[in-house]
C-alpha cells in the first residue's frame, strides 16, 4: 500500500530500470538513471522499509555504474556513497531505537525497575497496611515474592540484551 507519494515515483523508476534490463540489449545508463533517482525518491519516504529500499537501489545503481566504466571519482559515484553513508547511519538509528531489540532493552529496563517497587510495596505491610484489597499479610508477602521474581528475569533481560 503505497502511503507517500515519492513511493509511487520509486517504484516507477525501479520498474523503469528492470524493463531496460530485459531487452536484448540494455542500455547500463537507462539502468543507472532508474535505480539512482528511484534511490532518490526513497530517500524522500519516511520510515526504515524506504531506508532499506533506498539501500538496495542505490546499490544496484553503482552495480551498473561499474559495468558502464564508471570512474569512482564520478560525481555520480561519489553522490551516491555519500547517500549510502548517510543511509548507513539512518538505518542504525532505526535498529537502536524502533528495532525490538532496541525497544526490549528499554522494557526490559523499565518491567524490572517497576517490579522491584511493586515487590517493596506488597512485601513491607508497614506501607500498605494490608489496605490493599483486603490481603492478607501471606498474601500480599505471597505476591510481593512474585514481583520480585519478575524483577529478577527483567534484570536479567536487560544485562543479557545488553551484552549484545
Amino acid at each position: 500500500m503505497i502511503k507517500h507519494p515519492a513511493e509511487k515515483k520509486a517504484i516507477d523508476y525501479e520498474l523503469e530500470a528492470q524493463r531496460e534490463l530485459m531487452k536484448k540489449l540494455p542500455s547500463f545508463s537507462r539502468v543507472f538513471s532508474g535505480y539512482k533517482n528511484a534511490g532518490d525518491m526513497w530517500n524522500k519516504v519516511p520510515g526504515s522499509e524506504a531506508v532499506k529500499n533506498a539501500e538496495r537501489d542505490y546499490y544496484s545503481a553503482l552495480s551498473y555504474a561499474k559495468r558502464m566504466g564508471k570512474d569512482e571519482n564520478d560525481e555520480d559515484m561519489k553522490d551516491i556513497k555519500k547517500y549510502l553513508k548517510g543511509l548507513n547511519a539512518t538505518r542504525k538509528r532505526f535498529e537502536n531505537y524502533v528495532s525490538p531489540t532496541g525497544l526490549g532493552k528499554r522494557l526490559s529496563a523499565v518491567l524490572s525497575i517497576s517490579s522491584f517497587l511493586a515487590a517493596l510495596v506488597f512485601v513491607s505491610s508497614s506501607l500498605t497496611g494490608n489496605v490493599i484489597t483486603e490481603l492478607s499479610q501471606n498474601d500480599s508477602r505471597w505476591i510481593g515474592i512474585c514481583f520480585f521474581i519478575c524483577g529478577l528475569v527483567f534484570t536479567f533481560l536487560y544485562l543479557k540484551g545488553k551484552k549484545k
